[in-house]
């Protein structure tokens, strides 16, 4: 049995072959492997003291992987000390976990490669990285707007099962409240880049004759229906509007161009109207100033190759009586917002102010507007705070008559739809 072994060994030693290397080529392999290693933790060490001087570099710091005693103390306190001993050691995997992240984020290593890699993977392979895909013409196009359009029906029971939310549950909880308190609501799934311009990524969308969406978002319009909650679908708009008005989204970056923002927010201000709404205020008027913009697209800025994705738009800044525009808490239409309604409204982002949905829904309503948009997490962040405002003594829904909830159409498929906010004061 032995000498069989022996000689299956010899014949995939034969058949594999074998190879080996000199031992200049060993000591140089090592040498190599080992001042890379070392010469990047010391750049790494070296860049975290120069950034934060303090005695002990920061990513050596193994307090930082402990729980907090007084998280530790707070749980035995009330569950004993099993239970806490248990919270400690996942809070120690957790901290190992936001430590390993951070040693990538603040790497100094990984920012002076990465421009070069990225530019090399986009550029010269022709390829796409974790976040960003590369189009066709100079588009660049989202990763998670890509696998929205691509993905799975966020409704099908398979996503059922692999994600615990489900969008209706929350916009009806949302619609119920607000209707106890006599307000409307009209949901608004803002389009992603790749529902309106698929071509711009593939060759085979050239065509196409209708908007990508996600297979279940006519399912999802049809619950809205059921429910009784109003909705514009903006995607079929900007579809057609493609056609005749110009590009409706930016080349570079994830959102709508300024073209965009302003037909969405015709759109949204003609849905309003038709709901018959008895206004408190009379109307007033707006003016429309164009004023170009050269912005950088966010999805160069994630490659972080500087010289790249500067465009230039024509912005329509509204302002009233002379002054800017602004929003107002005593407005009776509140918007609900993410980056979609920021993006040419809040300076940060690159691409100038004045011209967001928030004010261009003014501008078509001839009414005053409140907003309350955060960039991220489009499917709840805004509902949260907005109960949060109310549980403080800050009612943004005091006086509105409408709220218009709009958020990437991505979240209906990645968003966090939870529920159980109050929206009484």
């Amino acid at each position: 049995m032995a000498s069989l072994s022996i000689e299956r060994e010899r014949q995939a030693r034969e058949e594999v072959g074998v190879t080996s290397y000199s031992r200049g080529v060993k000591w140089f392999l090592s040498a190599f492997f080992v001042v890379t290693v070392a010469g990047g933790t010391v750049w790494h060490l070296a860049s975290d003291l120069v950034d934060t001087p303090r005695p002990w570099p920061r990513i050596l710091d193994p307090t930082r992987l402990l729980p907090a005693p007084e998280e530790v103390r707070a749980v035995a306190a009330e569950a004993g000390w099993a239970a806490a001993l248990k919270a400690a050691n996942d809070r120690i995997g957790t901290n190992i976990a936001d430590y390993e992240t951070d040693l990538e984020d603040g790497s100094p290593v990984i920012d002076a490669l990465m421009p070069t890699v990225n530019a090399v993977v986009t550029d010269l392979l022709g390829g796409s990285t974790e976040s960003v895909y590369r189009g066709r013409d100079g588009w660049w196009f989202f990763r998670p707007d890509i696998d929205y359009v691509t993905g799975p029906g966020f409704l099908t029971p398979r996503r059922r099962v692999e994600r615990a939310w489900d969008p209706l549950p929350a916009l009806d909880e949302f619609h119920r409240a607000l209707a106890e308190r006599k307000i409307a609501l009209i949901v608004a799934p803002i389009p992603v880049k790749p529902s309106i311009y698929p071509e711009r990524f593939s060759a085979r969308f050239e065509g196409g004759q209708t908007a990508i969406q996600n297979p279940s978002y006519a399912q999802f319009l049809a619950r809205l229906d059921d429910a009784g909650i109003a909705h514009v679908d903006l995607g079929a708009l900007l579809w057609e509007a493609r056609k005749t008005e110009g590009s409706v989204f930016l080349t570079t970056d994830t959102h709508w161009s300024p073209v965009g923002v302003a037909l969405g927010a015709a759109a949204l201000g003609e849905a309003i109207e038709r709901m018959g709404v008895s206004w408190e205020r009379f109307q007033v008027s707006y003016a429309r100033t164009p004023t170009e913009v050269a912005g950088r697209g966010d999805t160069i800025a994630m490659l972080d190759l500087a010289r790249r994705g500067v465009e230039t738009v024509t912005l329509q800044r509204i302002s009233r009586d002379g002054q800017p525009w602004a929003p107002q808490p005593n407005a009776e239409v509140l918007l609900l917002g993410d980056s979609f309604t920021n993006i040419f409204a809040l300076p940060s982002l690159g691409w100038g102010s004045g011209a967001g949905l928030a004010a261009q829904l003014s501008a078509a309503l001839g009414r005053p507007v409140d907003a309350l948009a955060i960039n991220d997490n489009g499917s709840y962040a805004t509902r949260a705070a907005l109960a949060s405002g109310i549980r403080r003594g800050r009612d943004r829904l005091s006086g509105k008559k409408v709220v218009v909830y709009a958020f990437a159409s991505r979240e209906l498929a990645f968003g966090d739809w939870r529920t159980g906010y109050r929206y009484d004061d």
